[in-house]
């Protein structure tokens, strides 16, 4: 699929701490807002409890002095608050239904929207030490409820029995103060454990979440920039290729001029010479005229399979394989037996070496070295090429040398131009050499160029070493 080219491991991997990261926001977020919740529930608790308690101790105090029974209702049904929480979690611990519990807790009068965060909290954090913490206080405080509550039912039943009579009522009442105070000591002590809890769990939060804004924004920042510098990248490339198609066009242009011009130039001379043929009247011209058009139809030919040769090269893909060079060289020779001028030119021969590269490019460049070799001997002395080869460290150098005529300085670094041909030749179509450097460019080998005018060229090939793992077909 083509969305594949644009994903990466390192995206992937921005991408997840992202995702992750989000969903553990939303899952701590949700888990601390349900504690803060049950928390203040408790809290709520707290406060219904302690004001409770105080409730049914002053209710108490007053019925010592007034022995109204209306008073002693006031008392007991105060007394049943702060006996709720203790019912909850005695329930809890008992493993009562879920329905008893939820009795307790509006025995406490707290709300019945928050009796199930109070179940909640207390069965998944009441083994931790700030819980733990909280509980102790709360059962110590139960503790001094039931003994108040002891105070005022044997204070009732003497009342009821015989008045204060029987009754030290000063006593009691420091007593009850006593365990006021006590409780008060407790309900602090809970409030502060509960208060603690709630700034943990604050704390918990703000750092919770400074963390997964710093690894949503810290990945999502680092994204955006992989993204950048990837659509940098496609731009560059995007103007690189935009650039090679503007020269591919240009050059395009050219070839498609000069194809039609030197197309049409053996033509228009195969023509002439047909008209010249019908005005004479001399047979003994006839060969004459013939070689020409011969020679006319040999330069076309030659132009048409540069022109071939031209666009297989740049739609062949490189299939590196180990070959041997004298293999290459003989069925090049083979080829060229027929060549014009090959029978004159003396053609030594010394590759030992093999090489790993294209096949069909070297022979590509390799027949163009030989085939210009020869084209362009001298003929004032015995024509001679050398092609030898040498391997080193990094990869095999062969060389073409010849003792032709040579290139003149000022052409040397034109050669390779596509249509180039010196002022003083009419033998070259100009596409060699150029089809020559793009195979050699594809082969990711070098070549250089030595001549001196009049006494000859050389040309230097060198293929360097191709590793293994490109040993494998690679589309250039």
């Amino acid at each position: 699929m083509k969305w594949k080219k644009y994903v990466n491991k390192k995206s992937i991997a921005l991408l997840l701490v992202i995702v992750i990261s989000s969903l553990a926001l939303i899952f701590f977020n949700y888990y601390v807002i349900k504690i803060t919740a049950s928390i203040r529930s408790y809290i709520n608790g707290e406060s219904n409890y302690s004001k409770g308690q105080k409730d049914a101790s002053f209710y108490l105090l007053r019925y010592l002095e007034s022995e109204s029974e209306n008073d002693w209702i006031q008392y007991q049904e105060n007394m049943l608050i702060s006996f709720g929480p203790r019912d909850f979690r005695v329930a809890l611990l008992n493993d009562s239904s879920r329905a008893e519990m939820h009795r307790a807790l509006i025995q406490g009068r707290n709300n019945p929207d928050d009796t199930d965060n109070y179940i909640w909290l207390y069965k998944n954090f009441g083994q931790f030490s700030f819980m733990q913490e909280a509980v102790a206080s709360w059962t110590k405080g139960d503790h001094y409820n039931e003994k108040l509550d002891s105070i005022a039912h044997y204070a009732h039943a003497k009342i009821a029995q015989d008045g204060k009579n029987q009754l030290d009522v000063d006593l009691v009442k420091a007593e009850i103060i006593r365990i006021n105070k006590k409780l008060s000591e407790v309900e602090y002590s809970f409030s502060d454990a509960l208060s603690r809890i709630s700034r943990k769990v604050e704390g918990w939060l703000k750092l919770a979440n400074v963390i997964f804004v710093i690894l949503i924004v810290g990945g999502s920042g680092t994204y955006f920039l992989i993204l950048i510098k990837r659509l940098e990248k496609s731009e560059k490339k995007l103007i690189a290729n935009n650039t090679k198609l503007e020269d591919i066009n240009a050059a395009l242009d050219r070839f498609a001029y000069s194809v039609s011009h030197d197309l049409r130039a053996p033509i228009s001379s195969l023509k002439g010479l047909v008209e010249l043929l019908k005005l004479e009247g001399e047979q003994a011209q006839l060969p004459k005229y013939l070689n020409m058009m011969n020679d006319s139809l040999k330069r076309q030919d030659e132009y048409i399979k540069n022109i071939l040769l031209h666009a297989r090269n740049r739609r062949m893909v490189n299939d590196f394989r180990p070959i041997q060079l004298s293999v290459v060289i003989d069925e090049i020779l083979t080829d060229l037996i027929h060549y014009d001028g090959r029978d004159k030119v003396e053609i030594k021969v010394d590759v030992p070496d093999e090489v790993v590269t294209d096949e069909n490019r070297l022979k590509i460049v390799l027949s163009n070295l030989i085939s210009n070799a020869i084209k362009y001997r001298d003929d004032h002395k015995v024509p001679q090429i050398e092609i030898f080869s040498s391997a080193s460290p990094d990869g095999v150098l062969i060389t073409v040398q010849d003792n032709g005529i040579g290139i003149q300085e000022e052409y040397q670094s034109k050669i390779y131009n596509m249509f180039f041909v010196t002022n003083n030749s009419k033998k070259g179509t100009g596409l060699g050499m150029y089809i020559a450097k793009e195979a050699i460019q594809k082969m990711n080998a070098s070549i250089s160029l030595a001549s001196t005018y009049g006494s000859g060229t050389r040309f230097d090939l060198f293929i360097p070493h191709v590793l293994e793992d490109d040993l494998d077909t690679d589309e250039n």
